[in-house]
């Protein structure tokens, strides 16, 4: 791996990383998020599933509805 690519891989991670926090920020907003979820969510490497997910983030009333929506995402994945 080059330098270049090596600077462009975790200028990306940085940016999933940091899709990652707004949405668990957007959920502690709405109650405690459990281990497990906070594990799924920081495995995701998808940039276009995260941003799905912060949008649904920040519309979910509850974290039940939250997981119940990723469970519905992944399903189709």
């Amino acid at each position: 791996m080059t330098l270049g690519e090596r600077f462009d891989h975790e200028r990306e991670e940085g940016r999933l990383g940091d899709r990652v926090e707004a949405i668990i920020e957007l959920l502690e907003d709405i109650g405690e998020i459990p281990d497990d979820l906070r594990k799924q969510l920081n495995e995701i490497r998808d940039m276009e599933l995260l941003k799905v997910l912060l949008k649904k983030a920040a519309r979910a009333q509850s974290i039940a509805d939250f997981k119940r929506e990723l469970e519905e995402i992944m399903a189709l994945a």
